[in-house]
């Protein structure tokens, strides 16, 4: 089980680190929003 939310990590990752990007929009669960919204803008 642990495949698959490492893949997703890594996919997240690739998004931030992806110059191309300017707004990240995210419906993510409550308690992990703080933490996508941290990472979006050290981006």
């Amino acid at each position: 089980m642990t495949e698959p939310i490492r893949s997703a990590a890594m996919g997240r990752e690739r998004l931030f680190d992806d110059p191309s990007i300017d707004i990240v929009l995210s419906a993510a669960i409550p308690r992990d929003r703080p933490w996508i919204a941290i990472r979006a803008m050290r981006s």
